[in-house]
């Protein structure tokens, strides 16, 4: 996944990761670790992140590294 092009559509957003955390009722460390790549996003978790920043299918693949599928 590419967590630099996440971070900056969180950015884009106005997101900080307390926001973004209290909108997917996480911890605000939990989201920090699993930006930054220490912890891995579930599934579930991925995809509410996608619908709370807006992300088109195209953004998600890239984000997923499966943008070639487009």
């Amino acid at each position: 996944m590419n967590l630099e092009k996440l971070k900056k559509h969180r950015i884009e957003k106005k997101y900080t990761h307390q926001i973004i955390s209290m909108r997917l009722k996480m911890a605000s460390s939990t989201y920090s670790r699993k930006e930054k790549g220490i912890k891995d996003f579930k599934i579930e978790e991925f995809e509410n992140i996608s619908k709370e920043l807006g992300l088109s299918d195209d953004e998600v693949l890239e984000l997923l590294g499966l943008d070639y599928l487009k």
